[in-house]
């Protein structure tokens, strides 16, 4: 799961490092989501429901952190959604998380892997794309920047 959410972000990030993604008429993060639940074909079934993904922008790659969400606080797909959505302009420095809830079935295994609560039996798994804008063709300046 890992791997295939890793390569979905990779692949769906690009859209927004190039910018056929703002440049598309379309800059929401509900469509940026489901460019990323696409690429996870055998996933496609629940992707929309465990998916959260979180896009921001930068002044600079020091300014851009890459810390787990997790990291000495408690993750909540709320707290995570309610992030600015900004893809940024070209050479803007862009970071993109995306998150997916794992249900975890293993019966012998599944207390070792569950890291969202004891009895949750969930593991999120997580992955970060940072990057530079392409310089990109556009008429009008797009996307949030996040303060």
């Amino acid at each position: 799961v890992s791997v295939t959410l890793q390569n979905a972000t990779d692949n769906a990030a690009r859209q927004i490092r190039t910018g056929q993604f703002q440049t598309s008429g379309s800059n929401a993060k509900g469509d940026f989501k489901t460019q990323v639940c696409n690429r996870m074909a055998w996933l496609a079934t629940s992707c929309t429901s465990k998916l959260t993904v979180a896009v921001q922008t930068f002044a600079d790659f020091d300014t851009a952190s890459t810390n787990s969400a997790t990291a000495g606080t408690a993750w909540t797909p709320a707290a995570a959604a309610a992030t600015c959505f900004s893809t940024g302009a070209p050479g803007d420095i862009v970071l993109v998380r995306a998150y997916y809830e794992w249900d975890v079935f293993t019966p012998l295994l599944d207390k070792s892997l569950v890291n969202m609560g004891a009895n949750s039996n969930k593991r999120l798994i997580s992955t970060v794309a940072t990057f530079r804008n392409e310089p990109y063709s556009t008429a009008t300046p797009v996307g949030a920047k996040c303060s």
